[in-house]
């Protein structure tokens, strides 16, 4: 069993967390990292016993503490079981943390054993940087808790502490924002498949409805209608999903781009190393299942499209339907409207006749009883005229006078001119009865 002298962890947090991370470098009196020359080599990354060291790092929106701690453990287990206690003592616990990496350093010139902790199944991959070997174990899950054995080259021409104090941890961020933007999406990818296949449930439903045979008219069309509303809000909520989830696939997409950048440029890793596919081999299977929700997703998407404007169409008949129906019954309508205008004529001109009759026969009579020697001086042509056109005009007078109370200004000029003809021919009937004022009355037969 290896003696353990030197491990570092690193904490992955949100900015509104640094205040515990704090309280852990402050429990544990810790002090920045040194300000390194660049010319030490890996050898002198041996460590200050009995002293921890510090220092922040960010990327992207990833916090991280990186912490140094010389020490003597005898096993793997009393390192992370001492880390685990001052970690409470500061009051940081899991809800504080988006992940953790333990880097267990072995003596120069020893060979790293495997990782020992109780009760837990670990996988490894192995590979090298900065003339430093590293076995990665981890848990193949969602739960972040990386340990790593390092053994460094005594011969190193280069210093390893960049290694481990920057380019280690910038590597365990990309990849710990890889695994929470996975599981999110992973997560979300899953509901939105199940609501994509009740959503294709309903929309085989309502297509294969056939329509016209329940319900008839504005039934119909508001029951199709209501389909509309239905397939509508099914439509917006999976293209929101669609949106979401793209999002997401091109996040994770920029991330595992600086992560392959990174790899690249600072520990001389390309990407089409077995190392950079050993590291997102787990992920492989939920980025699977991301990208089927997509297209999904998608299909679903044109197949609510379509199914909208097959309603739609529906609804188009129905009402053409409908529309045809009601220009028949309008027809009929019409059809008996010009019915009873003609009947309603015939009865206009009789009751005009019928008034003109009557208004003529009691013109006649009252100017016969009130000026009788009027009625026996002037000529019967002459009276059948005159009291025609009275009857005639004053007929025509009335019906005039009723459209002008229902507000038809129309009338006002040929109203004035019948006012005018009736004035007229009652001065002519007064005139002749005065001028004939003086002549017997003829005895009736």
């Amino acid at each position: 069993m290896q003696r353990i002298n030197t491990f570092y962890n690193y904490y992955f947090f949100l900015p509104d967390d640094e205040d515990k991370l704090l309280s852990l470098v402050k429990t544990l009196s810790a002090r920045p990292f040194p300000e390194y020359s660049g010319k030490a080599s890996g050898t002198d990354i041996e460590p200050d016993i009995e002293t921890a060291r510090y220092r922040f790092l960010s990327v992207d929106d990833l916090q991280i503490l990186v912490l140094k701690v010389g020490r003597s453990f005898s096993s793997n287990d009393e390192a992370r079981n001492w880390l685990k206690k001052h970690e409470e003592n500061a009051g940081l616990g899991d809800d504080n943390l988006l992940g953790k990496v333990l880097v267990l350093l072995t003596p120069a010139g020893k060979e790293a054993d495997a990782l020992e902790t109780s009760g837990t199944k670990w996988r490894e991959i192995r590979f090298a940087a900065r003339n430093v070997e590293l076995i990665r174990f981890f848990e193949a899950g969602f739960d972040y808790d990386i340990v790593y054995r390092a053994q460094i080259n005594p011969n190193a021409s280069e210093p390893a502490y960049q290694l481990f104090e920057n380019d280690l941890p910038t590597v365990e961020a990309y990849l710990a924002k890889i695994r929470l933007l996975t599981s999110v999406y992973h997560d979300s990818a899953r509901t939105v498949l199940e609501e994509a296949k009740k959503s294709g449930r309903k929309l085989s439903g309502i297509l294969h409805t056939q329509f016209g045979t329940q319900h008839s008219g504005e039934p119909a069309i508001q029951e199709l209608e209501g389909e509309i509303h239905e397939l509508s809000a099914s439509y917006g909520k999976l293209v929101a999903s669609q949106s979401f989830l793209s999002e997401g696939k091109s996040n994770l997409q920029g991330v595992l781009e600086n992560l392959k950048q990174h790899l690249k440029t600072r520990m001389n890793i390309t990407p089409e190393s077995p190392v950079v596919q050993n590291l997102i081999d787990f992920y492989q299977g939920p980025w699977k299942l991301l990208d089927r929700s997509l297209s999904e997703v998608q299909s679903s998407i044109q197949n609510h499209q379509a199914a909208i404007e097959v309603v739609r169409g529906r609804i188009e008949i129905l009402m053409s339907r409908e529309s045809a129906s009601l220009q028949s019954r309008i027809r009929d309508v019409l059809e008996l409207n010009t019915s009873l205008q003609k009947q309603s004529l015939t009865f206009q001109v009789a009751a005009s006749f019928i008034e003109f009759i009557v208004l003529a026969y009691y013109t006649h009579s009252l100017w016969k009883n009130l000026a009788p020697g009027a009625y026996a001086g002037v000529a019967k042509g002459v009276q059948f005229l005159l009291v025609s056109l009275f009857a005639g005009i004053a007929v025509y007078g009335t019906h005039l006078i009723a459209e002008r109370i229902q507000g038809d200004h129309h009338v006002d000029k040929p109203l004035k001119i019948v006012l005018g003809a009736l004035v007229l021919i009652l001065a002519i009937i007064i005139g002749l009865s005065i001028a004939y004022s003086g002549h017997a009355a003829v005895t009736p037969h």
